[in-house]
């Protein structure tokens, strides 16, 4: 899919894979988010939302921002989405996005 992220007002494209399973929420408002790699996207430290989850190796603290909106394939557009800012490359060949599963049919 290719998504445009609009934040801090820049746009950003990615190639994203539509992964069904990223189950990861935010615990504290219940969004769904969707993970790209630090180096794509500029962001401010001061404004992250920091997200603790578990992973079959072990728990940790996901960087998270607050985008203006996403679009999707030129058709579908999300507003207040989080995005999830992780220090490991995504290792699907062309892919720097990982979408998240509510993603499949538009969020609910």
């Amino acid at each position: 899919h290719k998504v445009d992220i609009y934040y801090n007002h820049h746009i950003y494209k990615f190639d994203a894979f539509l992964d069904t399973g990223n189950r990861l929420y935010d615990p504290y408002k219940r969004r769904p988010i969707n993970i790209v790699y630090t180096n794509k996207i500029m962001f401010d430290y001061s404004n992250t939302i920091l997200v603790p989850y578990h992973t079959a190796s072990g728990n940790s603290i996901l960087k998270c921002i607050v985008v203006e909106k996403i679009v999707i394939d030129n058709d579908r557009e999300f507003k207040n989405i989080l995005v999830g800012l992780s220090n490991e490359k995504i290792y699907i060949e062309g892919v720097n996005m990982l979408l998240h599963n509510d993603f499949i049919g538009g969020l609910k």
